[in-house]
């Protein structure tokens, strides 16, 4: 009793001290405070604009502000909002905010509210804040304060900002030119010089390849009188800035890579707390990127539209407390010189001559003896935007967990792990000395690898030291190379000096390329001593959203393995693998969205790379293969950058994102019509195309000493021309819906898929072997699925059709003869078919499947079932998927509205005893985790505030007609209470293998007694 009375005197107290303030509707407890009085339960957190936290620079005239509810009571939810935006935090009041005050708007919407106040020129920061009013109608306290700030949005702004760059540019294209008419054409290597040493390869090089250059700039400055310094810098390919010698931000590999003649990104710093009283100085450092690389490679970047000598364009805006601007702006007032890093390229490598650095070059009152003054280039026109995708950053090292001494004295280090990024190596040694890093992910050398496939320790070069250290599924020699200083510490490629004294330790890291890796192997000249090498990850610096983990410990093996797998090839863009291309494929990508969007926060970075796709269109209306891309594509495919639909779509699904696609419409519409001009003679919407079921297994038996040149193949028996035709229907009815959300007629768009759809019966199916065939194949799975998943089967054949693939999957063991596009629909048609055949193929321990692979591996996925080729490939990830939306249920999506439906339906399947997966969407954390104990199953489930879910609880009722009218619902409680008595549930009713109820927000935790998981 003396607990409870102490207890109220301190609360009390609490409400007496902040009485006065609007605080004291948030002091609830049960939705009333103390005495009774009614109080808000909700409060608005996490504020974003246009997805973003605070962004630097953004260019959109009606923003879209959200945020997300917070409560702890079961169907709290919004019914109306009020925004305040203004210039001033002190501005923030209703009646006061200059911007925008949007009043009481009665609404249960607090996502990508547009912004509707004052025009919003360059360079305007707004700050904004908002309450909400609950289901009660009792208002929250304020949000915090959040922000955003205008880009540059028009090119005047950039107030005569110029592109500079090292050399005049016909003399450096005079060079440029003759350096590749030496080079000869790459075959069949990805790019010319990838069996050599970097030191060969630089060294053979006519002319010599220019250094990455260096430029700086001084100014005078008074922080005391500023109010805002900001930087706005566009260095391409790459650039690495420093004020007063402090770099600008912890970003690397900056820009993104972007199709650059089109649209090329910026980025916005804040540098105030950089700059000093009095001179000042930057320095910019610029690299090759894919902006203009030096290799010549399958893909011709080095000829792409934008190719050209690096440069660098950049604007220092200083905002005085007295209302006066002053801007610094690249132009030939700045130096330049040629840098240490004399060979830069992203496939080739990079070499850095610490001897070169000059001293104290991003310091005020350098001496740039021997500098020369920047050239402008006047001529270049490439559209400036800013950077709104996470940057690419470095994350936590890793240790090498083995080390290898060779006979030539080199050692390799096994870091355990596949990554993308470069090792951190640090040395000590005389100046002049070399170190030489070479990377790759399954050497030939059995002393490292002693249980290799032979096929993998065939040699491929000449090149003995080579051979040992080549990798036959990536077909690259990726590295780097250094000079040694000799005397320590200097510039920031290294450790900072000690207590005043030069440290001897130099440190060695790339800045302009990155590797995919899990072993290094480190060759260094006599006297130079290694003290550590460990693995920096590179990658964009993504949110982590979803969790996933089960009772299986394949599975769990497989979610690992799809995480690291992304990650890694999410650089920028998404790659298809960060050792031999790089490519932004988009297949790769459109297969693994909504596996990215479960684990990470991907609501800027697809729309970014959607626009380098869109961008890439021909003037047939053809989008390329990869993006971003050299040249129109001349409308070769349909099946890969059918990604123009699929993507923007499942922004929709987990983020209600319309803009996207709202904007690239008239993309979509013109790549379906380039599908048009491969249409066979005769067969109309019978499309051909370039690409087929990739990667699908030639035959379902291999063994250790079987070559596996063809255990899987890029182009099936089956040809391509079935799935050409197949995507030509999926895009053409994405298009549909997609026409139907934003607000645009669809009836042609249905009317021309319901062609295409008897056009490709008409042609490929076998009514009387329920089946789909071309080119007198044997069956094969992937037409069928795919026919089944995209909805192209006729109504009344579907049974037929299902069992018949049924049949065939159950012959040969639940394996799959399939590849990247039949894997893509098979999980996501077969867990709603049949759940427990979905968990037997997610699991197949042997060849080919999902658990061969995580048995045989355990790191990262393979771009084949077999291993044979890359093992860091990202489209079998996505089975991850597949965990989250059918294992732990959790499955959001947004209706026609706009408005965010979610449904929880887990799966109880084969032998799993527990399950559970989390969510933290833009709406809040979803949660649900199964559990099974004894004969009683427990699904608990959270869903966050201001949103309802359908629920499915797992019985063993499979139907109404199973139930007694005693117990119509079969026993399953909610908190140990019935479900008629269970707060915040409305309505419930038996379904198959499930009793379904509909949910507010809240925690819940459901129980299904007399649980048999036996039972379908």
């Amino acid at each position: 009793m003396k607990k409870l009375t102490s207890l109220l005197a301190l609360f009390s107290l609490t409400l007496y001290l902040q009485a006065s303030t609007v605080t004291l509707v948030n002091l609830c407890f049960g939705g009333q405070n103390y005495n009774g009085v009614k109080a808000c339960v909700v409060s608005p957190t996490d504020l974003r604009c246009d997805d973003l936290v605070n962004p630097p620079a953004i260019e959109s005239a009606s923003p879209h502000l959200s945020w997300t509810l917070q409560s702890n009571s079961r169907g709290a939810r919004q019914s109306a909002y009020q925004v305040l935006v203004a210039t001033s935090p002190d501005l923030l009041t209703p009646g006061k905010a200059d911007l925008w005050d949007s009043g009481q708007v009665e609404s249960n919407r607090f996502y990508h509210i547009a912004y509707q106040g004052r025009t919003l020129p360059s360079f305007t920061h707004c700050y904004w804040m908002v309450r909400i009013w609950d289901q009660d109608g009792q208002p929250s306290t304020w949000s915090h304060v959040a922000s955003w700030t205008m880009g540059v949005l028009d090119e005047t702004q950039w107030q005569g900002a110029q592109w500079i760059v090292r050399r005049p540019a016909q003399e450096w294209k005079t060079d440029w030119e003759q350096h590749f008419a030496a080079v000869p054409e790459p075959g069949l290597n990805w790019f010319d010089g990838n069996h050599e040493s970097i030191w060969t390869y630089y060294e053979r090089q006519q002319p010599t390849p220019d250094a990455a250059p260096l430029m700086r700039r001084e100014f005078d400055v008074q922080p005391s009188q500023l109010q805002r310094a900001t930087l706005y810098i566009c260095g391409l390919g790459h650039f690495e800035a420093s004020i007063n010698g402090r770099p600008v931000s912890q970003d690397v590999l900056n820009p993104a890579w972007s199709q650059f003649d089109r649209t090329s990104l910026y980025c916005a710093y804040d540098i105030l707390p950089l700059l000093q009283d009095g001179a000042n100085a930057i320095g910019v450092m610029l690299g090759r990127g894919q902006f203009a690389p030096y290799c010549r490679d399958n893909w011709y970047l080095f000829a792409g539209p934008w190719a050209s000598e690096p440069r660098l364009k950049a604007l220092i805006r200083l905002e005085m407390t007295d209302g006066t601007t002053t801007c610094i702006v690249t132009d030939e007032n700045w130096q330049v010189t040629d840098g240490p890093m004399i060979f830069d390229d992203p496939r080739m490598g990079e070499i850095y001559d610490a001897r070169l650095e000059p001293d104290g070059w991003t310091l005020p009152g350098f001496t740039a003896a021997g500098w020369d003054q920047a050239c402008v280039d006047t001529d270049c026109t490439f559209p400036l935007h800013p950077q709104l995708a996470p940057p690419v950053r470095r994350h936590t090292p890793v240790q090498p967990q083995r080390t290898y001494t060779l006979k030539d004295g080199s050692v390799v280090y096994d870091l355990y792990d596949n990554i993308a990024g470069w090792a951190r190596v640090s040395v000590s040694g005389p100046a002049g000395a070399r170190v030489w890093m070479e990377y790759c992910e399954l050497p030939a050398d059995t002393l490292i690898v002693p249980d290799l496939h032979p096929w993998r320790r065939l040699p491929k070069t000449d090149d003995p030291q080579h051979a040992l250290f080549y990798d036959s599924g990536t077909q690259v020699r990726q590295q780097n190379g250094y000079i040694l200083r000799g005397s320590g510490a200097n510039n920031s490629q290294r450790k900072c000096p000690i207590d005043g004294q030069r440290d001897t330790i130099e440190v060695i890291e790339c800045r302009f390329s990155y590797k995919g890796f899990r072993y290094v192997r480190v060759t260094a000249d006599p006297g130079v001593e290694v003290k550590s090498v460990e693995g920096i990850p590179v990658h964009t610096d993504l949110r982590q959203v979803g969790t996933f983990a089960c009772s299986n410990p394949t599975i769990n093996t497989l979610q690992a393995m799809s995480r690291k797998t992304l990650l890694n090839n999410l650089v920028g863009i998404p790659t298809d693998c960060p050792t031999r291309e790089k490519q932004g494929w988009t297949a790769d990508a459109y297969m693994t969205s909504a596996a990215a969007m479960y684990n990470f926060d991907m609501s800027a970075f697809y729309p970014k790379w959607i626009r380098d796709l869109a961008q890439s269109q021909g003037p047939d209306g053809g989008l390329h293969c990869v993006a971003p891309a050299t040249s129109g594509d001349k409308a070769l495919t349909t099946t890969w950058p059918a990604a123009i639909t699929v993507v923007p779509l499942n922004l929709y699904r987990f983020y209600g994102d319309r803009r996207t696609m709202d904007r690239y419409f008239d993309t979509m519409d013109r790549f379906a019509h380039s599908s048009l001009t491969r249409q066979v003679e005769g067969k109309p919407e019978i499309v051909t195309d370039i690409f087929g079921d990739w990667m699908s297994p030639k035959y379902l038996e291999i063994s250790q000493t079987e070559d596996l040149e063809d255990a899987c193949v890029g182009v099936p028996p089956e040809g391509t021309t079935i799935y050409g035709s197949l995507f030509h229907y999926h895009v053409v009815s994405d298009i549909a819906r997609i026409a139907a959300l934003t607000g645009r007629e669809s009836s042609k768009w249905n009317a021309w898929a319901d062609r295409i759809r008897d056009c490709f019966n008409a042609e490929f199916f076998q009514k009387d072997l329920a089946e789909y065939r071309s080119q007198n194949t044997v069956y094969r799975q992937a037409p069928n699925v795919m026919s089944l998943e995209f909805g192209l089967v006729p109504p009344t054949e579907g049974q037929a059709v299902a069992s018949r693939f049924m049949q065939d999957l159950s012959s040969i063991g639940y394996r799959t003869n399939l590849g990247f596009l039949g894997a893509f629909s098979l999980m996501r048609w077969l867990p709603n078919v049949d759940a427990q055949a979905a968990y037997r193929v997610a699991t197949q321990p042997i060849f080919p499947g999902w658990g061969y692979m995580a048995q045989h591996d355990g790191i990262t996925m393979w771009e084949d079932w077999a291993g044979k080729a890359s093992h860091d490939h990202p489209p079998f990830c996505l089975i991850s998927e597949y965990f989250y939306k059918h294992l732990a249920g959790i499955q959001p999506d947004h209706d026609a509205d706009g408005r965010p439906v979610l449904t929880i339906r887990p799966q109880v399947v084969g032998d799993l005893t527990w399950a559970k997966g989390s969510y933290n969407s833009s709406f809040g954390l979803i949660e649900s985790q199964w559990r099974i104990m004894g004969n009683e199953l427990q699904l608990e489930v959270s869903i966050p505030a201001g949103l309802e879910a359908t629920v499915y609880v797992p019985t063993t009722v499979a139907s109404t007609e199973q139930t007694t009218s005693a117990d119509p619902l079969v026993g399953v409680t909610e908190s140990g209470l019935p479900l008629t008595q269970a707060q915040g549930i409305v309505g419930a009713e038996a379904v198959d293998g499930a009793v379904c109820v509909q949910v507010g927000s809240g925690h819940y935790l459901f129980c299904s007694p007399n649980f048999h998981p036996s039972v379908k």
